[in-house]
């Protein structure tokens, strides 16, 4: 068999690795939306029933639900619901008002003229505002199953009050995270023979078991069946002669949701597959070209794999700590958008979707995203220090400023969580280190490409402007770079600039409206803004903010950036409570909020903590040293030719933050932080190499 592969043409074993890497992604499996539907009789026309399942970790209150049946008096023929503004509300919020943005009856939508409203109808959208003393939402409903109201919730909404067959509850809409958009409000019917219908939305997860319990055995409920619809699929689950209730289990649930196959999704494994088989083959070539040269793990190489391995284990580490990583809210909606197949946003730019897309086929579990990190991390850094050691800096000089980095509280600890910061930074630390390395080989006769690196540097160029909104200004500055260095023909940057612009304005123009995707034009939105308010702002004035907030953009206690504090997403994963109420909770199972490794996590807190405190926070969180060395580099161009380079592209995105996007957010500046491990390391090899003549700034303008 061995033989038999040897034999094999190339291409025919590069499309067997394509189609075994397509298998792995094409298992990848998703769950459709389903519904289960439990139909019964109330005789006393009162009653509880209690849907409970479990994932993994047992029964739990986070994934059950209650359903009360006829829990308010009788109203004759039609159910009489009133929802009515109060002119109360929370302290914190912003306004008392009210929107209700959508009234459901047996599951049909109402139409909201034919009620009787005292309120405002927003322009743009079927939703009613209730802001003035009297406003209220009057009507009767011919129901005979469920009446479902949807009220808004943000950080200024009031308390409203909703009174269904005369029983009244006052509810608080106030909630400051602006992913929680609405409450909805289900009144569960008894017909006049005490027939009920109740429908739950199953969660898209694999389901181990599910019970259905009558929650009150004083009040007798019969049920008649119990089925699951997906893709308008019916399985029957139960179905009884009007059998009286107590508790029914029920196991492999799930099983008619499990899919494999959707068009989007396929067309994306295809793309992952060939990705992948790329990257195989080109590690597979590097490893024998280096196999003809001592190995891989040759005398010169073997620095770099010290390099590695040290990162990997320290990194390793603090993933171990913090096990699976940690998720904020951003990251818990792209993560979601990633598990289900036709979901897409773009207020997180779209590629974090696609990215973590990937590692799902990967491996559907969110610690693959922090090993992502630690990973590339590792090798960045080991690649970084490598190439600066083979360029004549002693090991001695390089090593403690290696250990300052990898031993870096912030660095560990940023690389357990799933931002898109982290591969954002290591973006722009990739692309600032290789324009400088490429300078430095053009000018001692090394520089060339093959098309396969030319391909990838693409790729990475494409990474680096859709990872995160501001860093599409990379687009036109990386280009730029290469001309002014001569690394490639003004032409071919012309030609490869005009088509970019062209593939990007057309992509811009499908994400100009919400109908195509949700956040479609975040973008727009976002930077006429920005550039509204910058068009506002003198020139001398831009100039003096701009100086005035760079010194600031690491103080992680400045009242500015107190949100930034990393301890704030410890728990977001396990609030069950914005899960359930940002509709969220159907991708996320229930996790016992328990760390791995108690002692490891705990010490690792403990180290977090003592980072903050003087003169500590002065080697972690707030280093205005490298903020002082970023400048001087850049000043000092003609002593430190290749720091200059590297410093002025992380100062790029520096002003970009500052002067355009006007935002003093500590993770949005870790790039520079992380950069800034790098500038002495780098000082060293431009003091290595020395020059016969000292270039002056007008002299290496000449000639790049």
């Amino acid at each position: 068999m061995r033989k038999l592969f040897s034999l094999m043409p190339a291409s025919v074993k590069i499309l067997l690795l394509f189609l075994v890497v397509f298998a792995w992604f094409f298992c990848t499996e998703w769950y459709s939306p389903a519904q289960l539907i439990i139909s019964g009789s109330a005789p006393t026309k009162d009653g509880l029933l209690q849907i409970g399942w479990e994932s993994g970790e047992g029964y739990n209150r986070y994934e059950s639900r209650r359903f009360f049946l006829n829990s308010f008096p009788e109203g004759g023929e039609n159910t009489t619901v009133a929802i009515r503004y109060t002119g109360e509300k929370h302290p914190a919020s912003l306004s008392s008002e009210i929107i209700c943005s959508g009234i459901a009856v047996d599951n049909l939508d109402l139409d909201l003229s034919t009620v009787i409203v005292r309120g405002e109808q927003l322009a743009g959208r079927k939703a009613i505002r209730l802001s003035q003393p009297g406003d209220e939402i009057v009507f009767d409903a011919n129901a005979r199953e469920s009446v479902e109201i949807q009220i808004d919730t943000n950080n200024q909404s009031g308390k409203v009050e909703i009174t269904v067959n005369g029983r009244s509850k006052t509810i608080d809409l106030y909630f400051a995270n602006v992913e929680a958009k609405s409450l909805t409000f289900r009144y569960w019917l008894v017909g006049p023979e005490g027939e009920f219908r109740v429908t739950m939305d199953m969660p898209r997860y694999r389901v181990k078991s599910l019970t259905v319990a009558n929650g009150n055995p004083k009040n007798e409920v019969f049920v008649d069946e119990i089925r699951i619809v997906t893709d308008s699929i019916g399985r029957v689950l139960f179905e009884g002669q009007h059998e009286k209730l107590e508790n029914i289990a029920f196991r492999r649930v799930s099983l008619p949701q499990k899919h494999y196959f959707h068009p989007v999704q396929f067309l994306f494994q295809l793309i992952f597959a060939a990705l992948t088989t790329w990257i195989l083959t080109a590690c597979w070539r590097i490893y024998t070209r280096c196999r003809s040269t001592g190995g891989i793990f040759f005398q010169k190489r073997r620095v770099f794999w010290v390099f590695f391995a040290v990162s990997l284990a320290v990194f390793s580490v603090w993933l171990l700590a913090f096990w699976p990583g940690i998720m904020s809210v951003d990251s818990l909606k792209i993560w979601r958008a990633s598990v289900l197949p036709e979901v897409f946003l773009n207020d997180h730019p779209l590629l974090n979707v696609v990215f973590y897309r990937y590692l799902v086929g990967i491996w559907n579990n969110t610690a693959v995203v922090p090993i992502f990190h630690i990973v590339t991390m590792s090798g960045v850094l080991a690649y970084t220090f490598y190439v600066i050691h083979q360029q004549g800096v002693a090991l001695k000089l390089l090593i403690p400023f290696y250990l300052l980095i990898v031993t870096s509280v912030p660095v560990g600890l940023y690389n357990v969580v799933l931002w898109k910061d982290i591969p954002f930074a290591l973006l722009i630390v990739f692309w600032a280190f290789s324009l400088a390395d490429f300078y430095r080989r053009r000018r001692e006769g090394e520089f060339s490409l093959t098309k396969e690196q030319i391909f990838a540097l693409l790729l990475l160029l494409l990474a680096l402007a859709f990872t995160r909104h501001n860093g599409l200004v990379y687009l036109a500055v990386v280009p730029v770079y290469l001309v002014m260095l001569r690394l490639v023909p003004i032409r071919l940057v012309t030609i490869i600039l005009v088509a970019g612009v062209g593939v990007v304005g057309v992509g811009f123009l499908l994400l100009a409206s919400d109908r195509l995707m949700p956040g479609g034009n975040y973008l727009f939105s976002q930077g006429a803004g920005f550039l509204g308010s910058l068009l506002q702002k003198s020139i001398p004035d831009l100039v003096v903010e701009a100086w005035r907030s760079y010194w600031g953009i690491f103080n992680i206690n400045q009242k500015e950036s107190a949100w930034d504090l990393w301890h704030y997403f410890l728990n977001d994963r396990f609030s069950y409570s914005f899960l359930i109420h940002a509709g969220w909770s159907d991708v996320y199972k229930y996790l016992v909020n328990e760390p791995v490794f108690r002692q490891l996590t705990d010490f690792a807190m403990s180290v977090y903590w003592k980072s903050y405190e003087v003169p500590y926070v002065y080697m972690s969180w707030n280093p205005v040293h490298f903020l002082v060395l970023y400048v001087l580099a850049v000043l000092l161009l003609p002593k430190f030719p290749l720091t200059a380079i590297f410093s002025s592209f992380i100062l790029v995105q520096v002003l970009t933050l500052i002067v355009v996007v006007d935002v003093m957010n500590w993770r949005y500046y870790y790039f520079a932080f992380l950069g800034g491990y790098l500038l002495v390391p780098l000082m060293l090899l431009d003091m290595q190499k020395g020059r016969k003549k000292k270039v002056t700034a007008g002299e290496l303008i000449n000639e790049i």
